[in-house]
């Protein structure tokens, strides 16, 4: 059941869904890995050639003499039940066969054979004679005419050879009966290679592509050969098509989907599902090959929409599905899916419900391994809501039935240790981890699949590396590395050679690391491997640094920016680039830090901010991506030529143990050095931000004891926070500048940087009492952009839209107030008929100056695209309103270029996921990268009273011609001085929300 997949963690890396497969013994360890082997090596050769190889692996199989005993029995029974049967009429034929299903033709051969076996002339030429009309209806009625083909060789058989194909045949239908079962699919190999050795004494087609087909489900289902799979699976479809065998067709290019799937080509699964749907159209009538849809849909084409994030389109399937007569277990796997895309969604409490009625749905028909993956998934759910302790509760649940019923192979184990550990690791449990380490090295220890005790002790080395036991995580990554190599897997034995040799440069053995580069540098160039040569280069850097080699690190680094430069340009897809950026970010880094012990801090700042703006890429008119700053062509002095006499931008450099900041003013650099680790200013500033954000709920009960108490809390956190970040150094340069533009690095982004903490002679204020504080992604919008040419904020002659949800109490106040402040504003509206969201859509990409979201909006930490905003729009043509959501991914598709301004007045606008390399990928930086001039939103909740009242603050600002910011400032300490009056106090929560993101300045 492939969504499984879906809920496990992160540390499934580059092979997470390879733990689906059971971790069983095979009798024959090597041979079927040695096959693949040579195909990853040896692709010229003749394509049947690794086929039949595999057929000769599970022929030579030593089949026990009770398989055979229990095949010859079987057909005993088979032969009694024909002797006896009563069927001598085309008519009762046709009744009994539902119309000619292939499937029941195939038992009327079998009749064939037994009468040729009884040597009963007459029942034979009776059965020969139904058999050649029949086949020729069949023929005429479904287009398959493999049976009228294949019925002489069949006439001819010898009383002997019709007794082999009977035998071949009940052994493949029994291992057809048990191969669904992963602890009944050895049994089924064991049938599979008993067909095999029968069906090599007679010349029968269709046998021998029943059989491929069985082998290419243990070999994606089983062992993870997804090659192999594959391979014999395209060879042996076009056989099964010029036989006009269209079941067996469907079934062999399902099981490529499969692999494809599983192996993670996507999209090549999607497109090999979409083609086996096209032929199940086509063959509707054909009950069998209509019975493979339900699995294509659910197993292919919802598992890939849903592992692309499309869900929408995983949801209408759902639907259709449900539509139709399912059995109980594929309306679990429904029900789970949904639970899962609402989770990904961000609708909890559904994704809970779901889940609760899957569980009781597996519960009551005792489906253990449905209870198992539930209980499972609900863990993971409580895991992401903060409610460790729940979590563990339920996997324990889930353990506790593996172990009872021992009906299940490892995946489940490995499965739920594997979620524990990194829950224990969460709450700094040491000792539980360590058990359950223990636990999953023990099962990895007894696996006799090599691929998979490779790929779990790969996984091992990144649970190791959570818990920082980097000397143990070494040892693993060690072992699984001689496997890759044995088994020819050249991929992951590339891949595990970087995490090793990361263990040693951390563990400072250089000469063992020298050894693993030197396995990088083969693998990476021998392949032409772009990203394994990245990281050659970027390993090689840190070797020589670490080294005291700074001239060989550089050399390096420069290499690896030139790798880097040419591989970003034939990057088409913010999300590619974006995940792109994650990858080398770290490296592209580490040039900055080489540049700063060699002095150089110009050349410092120009390669953190070049590092940077790989993710400025800009919406073109025609949807094509453009690069905003190439080839590293951004100079400070160009970067000074927009800032503002009383400005200064601050670029932050986060490093392991430092937190760089370089201040660039209008004629100087500096460079600030401040003794933090990445640890530590990630727990501060996490931290403060919490604080604040929890605050929320103490302030709404109007308490003034446990206000004052909370806000006691946050001037405390502020004051920590302030020391680390705002040191006298620092302040040193940035003080009586009233304009800062901050540049942050990884975790600076979700700091309010306006609540910290600054002093003078006289007092001690919020920094934003001092200045207007604006974020920007990169100094290279500075370059893109430049400065405006005309009043951004004159908004007697601004073409503004907006949409305000009637829903809140204060909407017909802030409609008022927009309409008073701008004559020229609108209402966001449409003319169509029926109503639709891309008429809104097509809307918004018409030039206009600034547009205005008041309303419920949601950041989606998981799933960036799916962000959204609430928007309200009027539809002119009947005079109705209408609400709808707009996802992050359905403005990737409007022209934003021409819109100067968005002010998203929702909750948690500002926030997403964070991105190495790229800051936070949400609604606020998602706008910017689509060509938005400037963004202001909010980094969490806020009641709708004291956002209308901050909103107007911020208009009326705007309307005497101040910029955004320092609109935004002015409404800030205008509340501020308000709060004080009260019982809440200046508290942060209440007016530090809203922050201004820009690519342009004044």
């Amino acid at each position: 059941m492939l969504y499984k997949m879906i809920v496990w963690k992160k540390y499934f890396y580059f092979v997470i869904v390879s733990l689906l497969i059971a971790s069983v013994s095979c009798e024959k360890k090597e041979s079927l890995y040695d096959i693949q082997r040579d195909l990853l090596r040896n692709k010229n050769r003749a394509p049947r050639h690794f086929v039949a190889a595999a057929h000769r692996t599970y022929a030579s199989r030593v089949v026990p003499d009770f398989i055979h005993q229990k095949i010859d029995s079987m057909v005993q029974e088979d032969l009694s039940r024909y002797a006896s049967d009563s069927l001598s009429t085309w008519k009762d034929w046709r009744q009994k066969t539902n119309d000619c299903i292939d499937f029941e033709f195939s038992h009327l051969v079998d009749h064939l054979c037994a009468a040729k076996i009884r040597a009963d002339s007459s029942a034979f030429i009776h059965y020969k004679e139904l058999s050649q009309r029949l086949s020729r209806a069949l023929s005429f009625e479904s287009g398959n005419t493999f049976w009228s083909q294949w019925l002489p060789t069949v006439f001819q058989f010898s009383a002997s050879e019709a007794l082999t194909y009977l035998k071949a045949q009940r052994a493949d239908r029994c291992c057809r009966s048990l191969y669904e079962g992963m602890n009944t699919i050895e049994e089924a190999e064991l049938y599979t290679s008993a067909a095999l050795f029968y069906a090599e004494k007679i010349d029968v087609p269709r046998l021998k592509l029943d059989i491929s087909q069985r082998i290419t489900v243990y070999l994606h289902r089983k062992y993870g050969l997804y090659d192999l799979a594959i391979h014999i699976a395209e060879v042996e479809a076009p056989q099964a098509e010029k036989l006009h065998y269209a079941v067996r067709l469907v079934g062999l290019r399902y099981n490529a989907g499969m692999a494809m799937y599983k192996s993670g080509h996507n999209e090549e699964a999607y497109r090999e599902f979409s083609g086996i749907m096209e032929i199940i159209e086509r063959h509707a009538h054909i009950p069998e090959i209509a019975g493979y849809k339900i699995s294509v849909i659910l197993h292919g084409l919802i598992a890939v929409h849903f592992q692309n994030g499309d869900y929408a389109a995983a949801c209408r399937l759902c639907d259709m599905l449900e539509a139709g007569d399912l059995s109980l277990a594929t309306q679990i796997e429904l029900t789970l899916y949904r639970g899962l895309v609402a989770a990904e969604l961000g609708d909890f409490d559904n994704a809970e419900s779901y889940y609760q009625f899957a569980f009781s749905q597996a519960r009551e028909l005792d489906k253990k391994e449905h209870l198992v993956t539930t209980l499972i998934n609900l863990g993971d759910l409580k895991y992401n809501l903060a409610e460790p302790d729940m979590a563990l509760a339920l996997y324990d649940s889930a353990k506790q039935i593996v172990e009872k019923y021992a009906a299940f192979n490892n995946r489940q184990q490995i499965n739920i240790l594997s979620n524990m550990v990194e829950v224990y690791s969460a709450l700094g449990n040491q000792t539980e981890c360590q058990r359950n380490l223990a636990a999953l090295e023990e099962i990895t220890r007894k696996m006799e699949n090599p691929r998979l005790r490779g790929i779990n002790l790969f996984n091992l080395g990144s649970l190791y590396i959570k818990t920082d036991e980097i000397a143990q995580a070494e040892k693993v990554y060690r072992q699984a590395l001689d496997l890759f190599q044995h088994q020819g897997l050249k991929r992951q034995y590339l891949e595990t050679a970087i995490e090793w040799m990361k263990c040693l440069l951390i563990l400072q053995d250089y000469e063992q690391a020298a050894a693993a580069l030197a396995i990088i540098k083969e693998q990476s160039f021998a392949g032409n491997d772009a990203l394994g040569i990245i990281e050659y280069y970027g390993l090689a850097a840190e070797l020589s640094f670490a080294r005291g080699e700074i001239k060989k690190a550089i050399e390096f680094s420069e290499a690896l920016w030139h790798m880097v430069t040419d591989l970003r340009g034939d990057i088409y897809s913010i999300t590619n680039l974006t995940l792109f950026n994650q990858r080398v970010y770290h490296y592209l880094k580490n040039a900055v830090l080489y540049e700063i012990e060699r002095f150089d801090n110009e050349a410092a700042f120009l390669k953190l901010e070049n590092a940077k703006a790989w993710a400025l890429k800009k919406m073109h008119n025609s949807g094509e991506l453009h690069d905003s700053d190439g080839q590293m062509k951004s100079t400070i002095r160009e970067i000074r030529r927009w800032l503002p006499e009383d400005g200064i931008l601050v670029n932050y450099c986060v490093s392991a143990h430092t937190l760089y900041a370089f201040c660039l003013l209008k004629n100087d650099l500096h460079l600030v050095k401040m003794a933090i680790t990445s640890d530590e200013l990630e727990e501060i500033c996490s931290s403060f931000t919490t604080a604040i954000r929890q605050s929320g709920a103490i302030l709404a009960k109007n308490d003034s004891l446990s206000s004052a108490a909370n806000y006691e809390q946050i001037w405390r956190k502020a004051h920590e926070t302030s020391a680390k970040l705002l040191t006298p150094d620092f302040r040193a340069h940035v003080h009586s500048k009233k304009n800062i533009y901050l540049v942050p690095d990884e975790i600076l982004w979700n700091l309010p940087f306006c609540c910290l903490l600054v002093k003078d002679q006289n007092r001690t204020a919020f920094w934003v009492e001092e200045s207007s504080i604006t974020y920007l992604p990169s100094a290279s919008f500075i370059i893109e952009y430049g400065a405006s040419t005309t009043s951004e904020t004159d908004l007697n002659q601004k073409t503004i839209v907006y949409s305000v949800d009637d829903r809140f109490p204060e909407s017909a106040d802030i409609c008022r107030y927009i309409a008073g402040k701008c004559p020229h504003a609108e209402k966001l509206s449409v003319h169509c008929s029926p109503f639709h969201k891309d008429s809104v859509l097509v809307n918004l990409g018409k030039e206009k100056d600034v547009v205005i979201f008041f309303g419920h909006c949601q950041s989606n930490n998981l799933r960036p695209d799916l962000s959204f905003i609430t928007t309200t729009v009027f539809n002119r043509a009947d005079s109705s309103w209408h609400t709808i959501q707009l996802t992050l991914r359905d403005l990737k598709n409007v022209n934003w270029r021409d819109t100067g301004m968005i002010i998203l007045m929702g909750c948690g606008t500002a926030r997403g996921k964070l991105y190495k390399g790229s800051g936070l990928a949400g609604l606020q930086n998602g706008f910017l990268t689509l060509g938005v001039s400037q963004v202001l939103a909010t980094l969490w909740e806020i009641d709708s009273y004291n956002a209308a009242r901050q909103f107007e603050t911020i208009l009326e600002a705007m309307a005497q011609g101040k910029s955004l910011e320092c609109a935004l400032q002015e409404s800030q300490v205008v509340l501020m001085h308000t709060l004080i009056k009260t019982i809440h106090y200046p508290h942060p929560f209440i007016w530090a929300s809203y922050r201004v993101a820009r690519t342009k300045l004044l």
